[in-house]
Protein backbone atom coordinates (compact mmCIF):
# COMPACT_ATOMS: atom_id res chain seq x y z
CA UNK A 1 0.00 0.00 0.00
CA UNK A 2 1.36 3.37 -0.98
CA UNK A 3 1.93 5.85 1.73
CA UNK A 4 0.68 9.32 0.91
CA UNK A 5 2.55 12.28 2.29
CA UNK A 6 0.55 15.43 2.81
CA UNK A 7 2.37 18.71 2.85
CA UNK A 8 0.82 21.40 4.94
CA UNK A 9 1.52 24.96 3.93
CA UNK A 10 2.21 26.98 7.00
CA UNK A 11 1.47 30.68 6.79
CA UNK A 12 4.27 33.15 7.23
CA UNK A 13 4.49 34.91 10.59
CA UNK A 14 3.42 38.23 9.05
CA UNK A 15 1.43 37.68 5.85
CA UNK A 16 0.51 41.36 5.71
CA UNK A 17 3.89 42.13 4.18
CA UNK A 18 2.98 39.79 1.31
CA UNK A 19 -0.35 41.57 1.09
CA UNK A 20 1.39 44.95 0.76
CA UNK A 21 3.66 43.67 -1.98
CA UNK A 22 0.85 42.11 -4.00
CA UNK A 23 -1.44 45.09 -3.41
CA UNK A 24 1.24 47.41 -4.75
CA UNK A 25 1.69 45.29 -7.88
CA UNK A 26 -2.00 44.89 -8.63
CA UNK A 27 -2.66 48.58 -8.02
CA UNK A 28 0.16 49.50 -10.36
CA UNK A 29 -1.13 47.21 -13.11
CA UNK A 30 -4.75 48.35 -12.70
CA UNK A 31 -3.97 52.05 -12.61
CA UNK A 32 -1.69 51.76 -15.62
CA UNK A 33 -4.59 50.43 -17.66
CA UNK A 34 -6.48 53.69 -17.46
CA UNK A 35 -4.00 56.43 -16.62
CA UNK A 36 -2.79 56.69 -20.20
CA UNK A 37 -6.24 57.92 -21.24
CA UNK A 38 -5.39 61.28 -19.70
CA UNK A 39 -2.28 61.61 -21.87
CA UNK A 40 -3.85 60.56 -25.20
CA UNK A 41 -4.30 64.11 -26.57
CA UNK A 42 -0.71 64.99 -25.68
CA UNK A 43 0.58 61.74 -27.19
CA UNK A 44 -1.41 62.37 -30.37
CA UNK A 45 0.15 65.83 -30.65
CA UNK A 46 3.70 64.58 -29.95
CA UNK A 47 3.51 61.67 -32.40
CA UNK A 48 1.46 63.62 -34.98
CA UNK A 49 -1.15 60.86 -34.96
CA UNK A 50 -4.91 60.77 -35.15
CA UNK A 51 -6.89 60.00 -32.03
CA UNK A 52 -8.09 56.71 -33.53
CA UNK A 53 -4.53 55.47 -34.06
CA UNK A 54 -3.29 56.70 -30.67
CA UNK A 55 -6.14 54.77 -29.02
CA UNK A 56 -4.20 51.58 -29.77
CA UNK A 57 -1.83 52.53 -26.95
CA UNK A 58 -4.66 51.77 -24.52
CA UNK A 59 -6.28 48.98 -26.53
CA UNK A 60 -3.06 47.00 -26.98
CA UNK A 61 -2.46 46.98 -23.23
CA UNK A 62 -6.01 45.96 -22.38
CA UNK A 63 -6.12 43.26 -25.06
CA UNK A 64 -2.91 41.71 -23.74
CA UNK A 65 -4.22 41.73 -20.19
CA UNK A 66 -7.61 40.25 -21.06
CA UNK A 67 -6.17 37.50 -23.24
CA UNK A 68 -3.35 36.48 -20.90
CA UNK A 69 -4.91 36.59 -17.41
CA UNK A 70 -6.27 33.02 -17.75
CA UNK A 71 -2.93 31.87 -19.16
CA UNK A 72 -1.09 33.45 -16.24
CA UNK A 73 -3.41 31.79 -13.75
CA UNK A 74 -2.92 28.38 -15.33
CA UNK A 75 0.85 28.78 -15.48
CA UNK A 76 0.72 29.78 -11.81
CA UNK A 77 -0.94 26.45 -11.07
CA UNK A 78 1.76 24.57 -12.98
CA UNK A 79 4.81 26.54 -11.84
CA UNK A 80 5.37 28.56 -8.72
CA UNK A 81 3.13 31.59 -8.27
CA UNK A 82 5.89 33.61 -6.65
CA UNK A 83 8.30 33.15 -9.56
CA UNK A 84 5.69 34.08 -12.18
CA UNK A 85 4.47 37.07 -10.15
CA UNK A 86 7.99 38.43 -9.77
CA UNK A 87 8.75 37.72 -13.44
CA UNK A 88 5.59 39.59 -14.42
CA UNK A 89 6.57 42.51 -12.19
CA UNK A 90 10.08 42.71 -13.64
CA UNK A 91 8.75 42.43 -17.20
CA UNK A 92 6.15 45.12 -16.45
CA UNK A 93 8.80 47.53 -15.12
CA UNK A 94 11.16 46.90 -18.06
CA UNK A 95 8.38 47.50 -20.57
CA UNK A 96 7.44 50.68 -18.66
CA UNK A 97 10.97 51.94 -19.17
CA UNK A 98 10.81 51.09 -22.87
CA UNK A 99 7.45 52.88 -23.13
CA UNK A 100 9.09 55.96 -21.68
CA UNK A 101 11.91 55.97 -24.21
CA UNK A 102 9.93 54.95 -27.29
CA UNK A 103 10.49 57.27 -30.23
CA UNK A 104 7.54 56.38 -32.45
CA UNK A 105 3.89 55.54 -32.05
CA UNK A 106 4.45 51.97 -33.27
CA UNK A 107 7.12 51.43 -30.61
CA UNK A 108 4.84 52.80 -27.92
CA UNK A 109 1.98 50.52 -28.98
CA UNK A 110 4.33 47.53 -29.05
CA UNK A 111 5.80 48.19 -25.61
CA UNK A 112 2.39 48.94 -24.09
CA UNK A 113 1.13 45.62 -25.46
CA UNK A 114 4.14 43.85 -24.00
CA UNK A 115 3.59 45.68 -20.73
CA UNK A 116 0.13 44.12 -20.67
CA UNK A 117 1.75 40.68 -20.53
CA UNK A 118 3.49 41.56 -17.27
CA UNK A 119 0.28 43.10 -15.92
CA UNK A 120 -1.65 39.94 -16.77
CA UNK A 121 0.70 37.82 -14.67
CA UNK A 122 0.51 40.31 -11.80
CA UNK A 123 -3.28 40.45 -11.83
CA UNK A 124 -3.76 36.72 -12.33
CA UNK A 125 -1.57 35.67 -9.41
CA UNK A 126 -2.32 38.41 -6.89
CA UNK A 127 -5.27 36.74 -5.16
CA UNK A 128 -3.76 33.27 -5.41
CA UNK A 129 -0.66 34.41 -3.52
CA UNK A 130 -2.80 36.02 -0.83
CA UNK A 131 -4.89 32.86 -0.44
CA UNK A 132 -1.75 30.75 -0.13
CA UNK A 133 -0.10 32.79 2.62
CA UNK A 134 -3.03 33.81 4.81
CA UNK A 135 -4.72 31.55 7.34
CA UNK A 136 -8.35 30.62 6.60
CA UNK A 137 -9.80 33.04 9.13
CA UNK A 138 -7.93 36.06 7.64
CA UNK A 139 -8.34 35.33 3.91
CA UNK A 140 -11.57 37.24 3.45
CA UNK A 141 -10.14 40.23 5.27
CA UNK A 142 -7.05 40.22 3.06
CA UNK A 143 -9.03 39.86 -0.16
Amino acid sequence: MKRMIKFRKTPLPNPWMIFLATAFGSSLASIDGGVVNVALPTLAKEFHASLSSIQWVVSGYLLSVCILVPVGGRLGDIYTKRFLYLSGMIFFVLCSIFCGISLSLNELILFRSLQGIGAAFILALNQAIIMTHFPKNKQTQAL
